[in-house]
């Protein structure tokens, strides 16, 4: 099994980062240039509990398939998706449990946002073969940390620079009556 995490600091509150994380349509695809495609089985395109969210991307440059649905969500803290993945590598086909977890956790004036992806190879010789391959001679633990730490920054960036809303301008409204006696 390989299992990472990574974690990024966004001056935001978990409600402002949640509304970004959420809307993945809008931030997932230009976050890296290793993503290669997005679909959201809803007719809104939201993302709710079961939920299927399927992608083609690479992974420490190993191409994936995956399919699977989003297995828990908790707004403003925590969306966990699950399925499995085709990767494509030395010529085979090898199909994976794969999950990724998003958590939002405050701190003061901004939140530490974490995503942790993991992946699980099949208990026979191919599977072990592949993934002693993509771990020691691919480098996919360190591929992989930099394309979440791409897709962590690029969202960094999507939430700090987005407009927030500013103060509001009050007018007072003085009657007529009230006006005209003083």
């Amino acid at each position: 099994m390989l299992l990472f995490t990574e974690s990024v600091t966004i001056a935001d509150s978990p409600g402002g980062i949640w509304a970004h994380l959420a809307d993945i349509e809008q931030w997932w695809a230009a976050s890296s240039r290793d993503h290669i495609r997005l679909e959201i089985a809803s007719a809104d395109k939201s993302l709710m509990r079961g939920t299927q969210v399927d992608f083609e991307e690479r992974i420490g440059g190993v191409r994936m398939v995956a399919s699977g649905r989003v297995v828990s969500l908790h707004p403003e803290v925590e969306l966990t998706w699950e399925g499995t993945a085709v990767y494509h590598c030395l010529g085979i086909r090898l199909r994976v449990g794969e999950g990724m977890k998003w958590r939002i956790a405050t701190m003061g004036d901004a939140a530490i946002v974490s995503a942790s992806l993991w992946v699980v190879f099949p208990e026979n010789v191919i599977g072990r073969l592949v993934g002693w391959y993509c771990r020691k001679i691919r480098r996919v633990v360190e591929g992989g940390r930099k394309h979440l730490r791409e897709e962590l920054d690029s969202l960094r960036r999507e939430v700090e620079e987005a407009e927030k809303p500013g103060p509001v301008a009050v007018r007072a409204v003085v009657p007529a009556a009230i006006a005209a006696a003083s």
